[in-house]
């Protein structure tokens, strides 16, 4: 999706509403980072002025702690210990908060007059039994890179194969590592699934995912 931050609203204003995504939540981190705007999850949801709105003409909202996982991951990423929390909740701000001006406020006039086409179309070359497995599942894992930062739902994916190429909708895109180790074709794993190994009763279990963790490549899987 191409897109874009335009200005920002209040948690309760009329505008039409959808929750972040992989998308849309990066694209909100690459415009904090460049205002260098910081607040908390609390008055993401409290305070005038804290609610980003996109260039598909509808507002972003999120809970206290994913708010603070997008404020983290704009102003600490490069901390290995950076906290979510000091992010999430006005008890613990420890930062002096930056909020937009009343000149970026976005009204539902202006919103509606932003909406353009963001979709965009992306293609990956893959063999004839790559093909015929994302067909069978309806998804389909490729490692993650920074030219598929903003790589959403709605956008349009083309798998070409020796045999014959197939164009999709994609309808979700989740965040992954690749669990082979690094033999043979990616194997998916979905950060839920990473995180909840990574507290298992089963020992074995828990180091693999502490492993994967730290040492496997991101991924991304494409759902259509």
């Amino acid at each position: 999706m191409k897109y874009e931050v335009i200005g920002w609203t209040d948690f309760e204003s009329d505008l039409p509403e959808l929750d972040g995504s992989r998308g849309a939540d990066n694209a909100i981190v690459d415009y904090i980072k460049k205002t260098g705007y910081a607040f908390t999850g609390t008055s993401h949801q409290c305070q005038p002025l804290c609610v980003p709105v996109l260039n598909d003409g509808k507002k972003r909202t999120y809970g206290e702690r994913a708010w603070g996982a997008i404020m983290a991951e704009a102003h600490e990423k490069d901390d290995p210990n950076a906290d979510y929390m000091k992010y999430a909740f006005a008890f613990y701000d420890d930062f002096d908060e930056k909020m937009p001006p009343e000149s970026e406020r976005v009204t539902r006039e202006a919103a509606e007059a932003a909406v353009c086409d963001i979709a965009e179309e992306y293609l990956a070359e893959v063999s004839d039994g790559q093909m015929e497995k994302a067909l069978r599942e309806r998804k389909f894992a490729i490692p993650d890179s920074p030219s598929l930062r903003y790589l959403d739902g709605g956008d349009t994916f083309t798998l070409s194969a020796p045999g014959g190429r197939k164009s999709f909708t994609l309808t979700e895109v989740t965040t992954g590592v690749d669990a082979s180790f690094g033999k043979g074709e990616i194997e998916p794993m979905e950060y839920s699934k990473l995180y909840s190994n990574m507290v298992s009763f089963d020992e074995k279990t828990r180091q693999e995912a502490q492993w994967l963790s730290k040492n496997a490549r991101k991924i991304l899987l494409l759902y259509f």
